[in-house]
């Protein structure tokens, strides 16, 4: 600047001489013009490139030589001036920096640019902090595996979709690749939906097992800020193969001519799992020895037709509470006995097809229907096993005939069906069985008389009055 003076001479004998003096001092004053964003400069690593304008200024009136440098020396941060030139006298110029996101360190990253005049020893400094922010989106678990699932059957899991970064975020797709798998994400919020940061999202998956084998999908999640994020996780199940063993059977029945018989078709099998929805069955007999008159499923009669050769054709479609090994009768053939030579007629099943949902395997068991007569000894029709039954106040008497020798079995029950008597043997020709009934209470009994070779002979119910 400008500074001044005065001399003053003051003689002894003379007035005082004053004299004047001035005297200018010029020189260069760099100075930085820092703005109060670079103290934290907060940039997404995933931004392009931007420029950086500092201005610069020189309150001196002498012009200077600026040299520049940048601390640490960094690719994420560049120096785009000249690292020296002339700054004319109370002039301004601008120093450009090149900041590339990418290159920064997750985190806060501190630069030092420093400035130096060569006229005057002047020399400033400016710190500037960068916060390199990295948006996050993840997925939990990273792999959602239902297990086993059968072919047919729907299971449902969770998956949280979180935000752990310091950037709120935009979700703007959710996708399952490939689409078409089974796999169904429910509870999708309207997009595009906001995610701020710390916040978590909760997403319902469905699986529909269908086809058999290892099912495979990835489910993307698409987020954005000034970025796009991308999610990924995996989801999986197994659906096993599913063959399913079905039997069909009837057993062997013994009648007289003249019996209503009540002949049940059993059945075995996981029908329910099977998805089984109908059993269309083809029944064939003699016609001369047996006439169908109901078909029952429980107390519910089923439509049928008959022919005269002697084929029934019906169909039973309710299979509830069959997945268990024990056999279950799904249908009870209810006719009468006739007479006809020869006697006993195969109760074949010619056709059986079974409706499912699901691979099966059925097996079916021809029954036979046996017809007994008289004896007739010159007709050369082999003697019959037969039984009669005489009650007293002190027991039954059950006389028993077997032409040829053969198991029996007596047996005496509740209603219920709790056992209260039971006797078995080998009997050939005539034997006789007692059974005492003095310990026996009041109620109604169930006698059933069965022989190896003719069946079940006789059913008798008895009333017991005490």
């Amino acid at each position: 600047g400008r500074f001044e003076a005065e001399v003053v001479v003051e003689p002894v004998s003379n007035p005082a001489v004053r004299y004047s003096l001035a005297a200018e001092f010029y020189r260069s004053v760099l100075e930085l013009s820092e703005q109060p964003t670079w103290d934290s400069l907060v940039v997404e690593l995933c931004e392009t490139a931007r420029v950086l304008a500092i201005p610069i200024h020189n309150r001196g009136m002498l012009a200077d030589t600026v040299a520049v440098d940048l601390i640490p020396a960094t690719p994420a941060l560049q120096l785009q001036s000249p690292r020296r030139f002339v700054l004319s006298g109370n002039s301004t110029d601008t120093l450009s920096l090149m900041l590339s996101p990418p290159q920064l360190q997750e985190g806060s990253s501190t630069f030092t640019l420093r400035l130096q005049s060569l006229l005057c020893p002047n020399e400033q400094q400016m710190q500037l902090t960068v916060i390199g922010l990295r948006p996050r989106l993840s997925i939990t678990p990273t792999l959602l595996d239902f297990g086993t699932v059968w072919s047919g059957e729907v299971k449902v899991d969770t998956l949280v979709i979180s935000n752990p970064s310091p950037v709120d975020l935009l979700i703007e797709s959710v996708q399952l690749v490939p689409p078409a798998t089974g796999f169904t994400v429910e509870g999708i919020p309207p997009l595009p939906y906001p995610l701020q940061a710390g916040q978590t999202l909760r997403l319902p998956v469905r699986f529909t097992a269908t086809d058999s084998g290892t099912v495979q999908a990835a489910l993307l999640v698409a987020a954005r800020s000034i970025c796009e994020v991308v999610a990924t996780t995996n989801l999986r199940a197994t659906v096993p193969r599913e063959i399913y063993a079905l039997e069909l059977w009837i057993d062997h029945h013994v009648a007289r001519p003249g019996d209503t018989l009540r002949m049940p078709i059993w059945f075995r099998g996981q029908a329910q799992r099977a998805l089984l929805q109908q059993l269309a069955l083809e029944l064939r007999f003699d016609p001369n020895l047996f006439l169908p008159v109901e078909v029952l499923e429980g107390a519910r009669s089923l439509p049928f037709s008959y022919d005269a050769a002697g084929r029934l054709h019906f169909a039973v479609e309710t299979f509830s509470n069959t997945d268990t090994s024990a056999p279950r009768s799904i249908a009870w053939l209810v006719g009468v006995a006739l007479a006809a030579i020869p006697s006993e007629t195969p109760l074949h099943f010619a056709q059986v097809q079974a409706s499912a949902q699901k691979q099966t395997v059925l097996s079916t068991r021809d029954g036979r229907l046996s017809i007994l007569f008289c004896r007739i000894g010159r007709l050369g029709i082999r003697a019959a096993g037969w039984a009669t039954v005489t009650a007293t106040d002190d027991g039954l008497t059950i006389h028993l005939y077997s032409p040829t020798a053969q198991e029996w079995n007596l047996r005496l029950s509740t209603l219920e069906g709790r056992q209260c008597w039971q006797w078995q043997g080998a009997a050939e020709g005539s034997h006789t069985v007692f059974v005492p009934i003095r310990t026996l209470s009041s109620g109604l009994y169930l006698l059933s008389i069965n022989s190896a070779r003719e069946g079940e002979l006789q059913r008798l119910l008895l009333p017991l009055t005490r």
